[in-house]
């Protein structure tokens, strides 16, 4: 009796009950539980916040703001709608686009390896058979991919509509006739892309090339080609106007200006690397792997298909052009390399199907081991991507956290970075907060916060990389005069600034009572609040020694203060001294006071308060009082 091995039996069944369909489902499924895995481990970068922030405005806004056009923007605003703005949900768009790409990408070189059947030998029938799964398997395996699946961006969707034109430029190439819906298909498609990123042009320009070279085959095709351009060119036309009226940006020429102060070919090597192993990796010694075995297999490819000149233009173009012009954009501004591989998408289905072409040509026996060592050298990056560290810097979930343990229906939140606004509505779906963006300059600084003065009563600064009182902000000499700072906390990298505008103080002042040798004018202090309010105070000292500090303490009298606030009376404008105090969050429900006194920062010495009456105490001067309740 013969013995039948393993291996021998699982191909029979295969064969014979269709399994190998099914196991055309084994790289999408895979992927997708790989780039769902602890999806908001990370937090929300700056570019996911920006594409929150864009959801809440106009097109003609987005034209003049964004590099990108608004192509994923609209289909995130349809996702939202749906499914909400929290980041798994956001960010699960990305994961299905990305499990779909997979998909597409074995379907779209199946095509391809048909293109010229009539042509093929018996090898190269077999090869056709397992290239979609190489395919498929490759880009599931691909550490570029997986990250950009797992954010809220674009990136994904760019590398799905890529290898959805390959599939539909298969038959526009060979086939005897191809149906009027395959042209129209195709020409939305690059449309689509276009309208997703500007990226895309290398797609286009690639295919193209493709579509010139198979004119010499298919002469009659000329009108069909052109009508294929005219119809990208219109339906591309609305956005390029908008473009044109709104002035916008669709490209730094500071990024593009840096990218001629470093060496080309490091750039671009730089990009090729990162589109085979990811983003991260850099430095280290499987960071090239990838793109050796890879290029190694794509070479073989391109020998393997070198009859087939449309095709392999395609495939080579769009790993040429994409890395090459991710490679011309540096965002390095001081000279070093800092390239935005994300920017060359395209080249990830080109660079990748040569690989398989590569590897389905090869002999049965070496197959196996090359598909073991292709997938081996993917798996660091991959392990990369699912564990990259948070940075702190960019994590906004303790900043909004804290402000969300604060804040109150109807306070400004006032962003300097569009991120910065997308992150809250993110975070915080439901906020009762108006965000505000931080647009003046000093001739308009003043009207600026009369605005919000006259519309709010706090407001929430977000200071990202920089602290108050930088001199290059002009918003800071006019706050201190009309407001005070309630709450200052600093989080990795951002610093949060709760500040409450305070009445002007009546001249003459309501109240005047003595303190040591100098006179306290104020208002009476009554006040009904909970914890986490503030309590605006605005008094004025005359007579007051300059060496003196001056206080303000909310609490009990016989124990330490809740909050309090200090400043040098020297400092004091006119004696004017503005503080915002804040009942911290967890005070228990009863009647506290508000205390006003002098010291002497030398010895700690307060001045006495003469006849003290009422909440006053020996040393303090009582404004008045506050209910708080629970």
């Amino acid at each position: 009796m013969t013995s039948v091995s393993w291996p021998e039996r699982i191909q029979s069944a295969t064969r014979a009950g269709g399994v190998g369909r099914w196991l055309g489902l084994v790289p999408p499924v895979v992927f997708f539980c790989l780039a769902v895995i602890q999806l908001t481990r990370l937090p929300l970068w700056w570019d996911e916040g920006h594409s929150l922030d864009y959801l809440d405005r106009s097109l003609g806004a987005i034209a003049a703001l964004d590099t990108h056009p608004p192509g994923y923007d609209l289909v995130l605003l349809a996702w939202t709608s749906l499914f909400g703005r929290s980041p798994f949900a956001i960010r699960l768009l990305s994961v299905f686009v990305g499990t779909l790409a997979v998909g597409v990408f074995g379907w779209a070189m199946g095509r391809l390896a048909a293109g010229n059947v009539e042509t093929q030998e018996r090898a190269k029938r077999e090869s056709a058979k397992v290239l979609p799964a190489l395919s498929a398997l490759f880009l599931a395996c691909s550490p570029f991919l997986l990250h950009h699946a797992r954010e809220a961006r674009m990136y994904a969707l760019a590398v799905a509509l890529a290898a959805v034109s390959l599939g539909l430029l298969a038959p526009l190439l060979a086939a005897p006739r191809p149906r009027r819906w395959t042209w129209v298909g195709y020409t939305l498609t690059l449309a689509a892309g276009l309208y997703v990123h500007l990226g895309f042009i290398a797609v286009i320009v690639a295919e193209a090339a493709a579509a010139a070279l198979s004119l010499r085959r298919r002469p009659g095709r000329w009108r069909a080609w052109l009508g294929v351009a005219a119809g990208l060119a219109a339906a591309f036309a609305p956005w390029a106007a908008m473009l044109a009226f709104a002035r916008g940006v669709v490209l730094s020429d500071t990024r593009l200006e840096a990218g001629t102060r470093v060496d080309v070919a490091a750039t671009t090597l730089e990009v090729a690397r990162q589109i085979a192993t990811g983003p991260y990796g850099s430095g280290a010694w499987w960071g090239w792997a990838p793109l050796i075995v890879l290029g190694g297999l794509a070479v073989v490819g391109l020998g393997r298909w070198r009859g087939r000149a449309p095709v392999t233009v395609a495939l080579a173009g769009l790993a040429a052009l994409g890395i090459a012009g991710a490679g011309r954009i540096n965002y390095g501004l001081a000279g070093d390399i800092a390239v935005a591989a994300r920017l060359g998408f395209a080249a990830v289905p080109g660079l990748l199907g040569l690989a398989a072409v590569g590897l389905a040509g090869l002999a049965k026996r070496w197959r196996a081991p090359f598909v073991v060592l292709a997938v081996a050298v993917c798996v660091p990056g991959l392990a990369q991507v699912l564990t990259q560290p948070v940075d702190p810097d960019e994590d906004m979930r303790p900043v909004i956290a804290h402000v969300q343990s604060l804040a109150r229906p109807g306070d400004a939140y006032l962003y300097t970075f569009r991120w910065q606004n997308g992150d809250l509505s993110s975070y915080w779906p439901d906020h009762p907060l108006q965000p505000v963006l931080r647009y003046y300059d000093r001739a308009d600084v003043a009207d600026f916060v009369a605005g919000l003065e006259a519309a709010h009563a706090r407001l929430w600064l977000l200071n990202y990389g920089t602290t108050w009182g930088d001199p290059s902000d002009s918003i800071y000499p006019v706050l201190e005069t009309r407001a005070a700072i309630a709450d200052r906390s600093v989080l990795g990298a951002t610093e949060v600034v709760l500040v409450v505008f305070v009445p002007p103080l009546s001249d003459p002042a309501p109240a005047q009572r003595p303190v040591g040798d100098a006179t306290l004018s104020f208002e009476p202090v009554s006040v009904h609040a909970r914890a986490g309010d503030t309590v605006p105070v605005r008094v004025r000292w005359s007579g007051a020694p300059e060496t003196a500090n001056t206080f303000l303490h909310l609490g009990l009298a016989a124990a330490p203060p809740l909050a309090q606030s200090d400043r040098a009376i020297a400092s004091l404008a006119q004696g004017e001294f503005t503080a915002a105090l804040l009942i911290p969050p967890g005070t228990p429900p009863g009647r506290y006071a508000v205390f006003a006194g002098l010291y002497d920062p030398a010895t700690g010495a307060r001045a006495p308060v003469p006849a003290p009456a009422g909440c006053d105490t020996s040393d303090r001067l009582c404004l008045g009082t506050v209910d708080v309740g629970p």
